[in-house]
């Protein structure tokens, strides 16, 4: 079902029902203003803790938000990375790689300019500089519009 799209359904008897989320680059970016919003949520709840775990803060807040949402800011960005890296390898022509990868930029962009990314990030455990990958994408892009 498409994002914001209603829909019902009605079990007649036992019924197990397993749900997923589903998003791409159409609504990647409603879920990096969810996962910011969210995390702004467990900042604030927990604040009264952050002084004796000043260290540890901002990890804690970020397996925080992977508890809670199946998803944190790292494990997003692995999961944008690793998406990138396999639109590079496609046929270049592909327009849906294209608009992929342009979506991937700028939402790397985005969170770059967050502060809550920043804070929270270990740029060491990634498995590729957001920078690097920025500049990767961007070439590639480049080269398919010459």
């Amino acid at each position: 079902v498409p994002s914001e799209w209603y829909h019902d359904v009605t079990n007649i008897g036992h019924t197990i029902s397993i749900n997923h989320n589903w998003f791409n680059a159409f609504n990647i970016f409603r879920i990096w203003k969810h996962l910011c919003s969210t995390l702004g949520d467990i900042e604030q709840r927990i604040e009264d803790c952050r002084a004796i775990m000043s260290d540890t803060w901002y990890e804690h807040c970020q397996l925080i938000l992977q508890t809670n949402e199946g998803m944190n800011f790292i494990s997003l960005y692995k999961l944008l990375h690793t998406i990138a890296q396999k639109r590079l390898e496609e046929d270049q022509r592909s327009k849906h790689a294209k608009f992929d990868l342009w979506i991937i930029e700028r939402l790397i962009r985005t969170m770059l300019q967050s502060t809550q990314f920043l804070s929270s990030c270990d740029f060491d455990t990634l498995p590729q500089r957001p920078k690097k990958l920025i500049q990767q994408i961007h070439l590639c892009i480049e080269k398919q519009n010459q």
